[in-house]
């Protein structure tokens, strides 16, 4: 995966060869996590989120991501457009 002006991009099958941090964990907690339905520690803790590698990069990575609040209208309506 890379991140890129803000967007998460992932590429399936490409693999690096010593990442500098790995996250291993389903498309499911991904989503949840996302949403703010859980976070990160909690699903360590259950196991369902395997960490590798310097942890320190996955923070600093995390500050890459716009934080929006929920119902924020990242795409508005268009003005009317009158006739000429």
């Amino acid at each position: 995966m890379l991140v890129e002006n803000g967007v998460l991009h992932a590429y399936p099958d490409k693999t690096v060869a010593s990442p500098d941090a790995s996250l291993t964990l389903t498309i499911l907690n991904i989503k949840r996590l996302t949403l703010g339905l859980t976070d990160a520690g909690s699903l360590l803790g259950s196991g369902d989120l395997i960490s590798t590698g310097d942890a320190a990069v996955l923070v600093t990575s995390a500050g890459h991501f716009d934080q929006f609040d929920r119902g924020f209208p990242l795409v508005g309506g268009r003005p009317e457009m009158k006739a000429s």
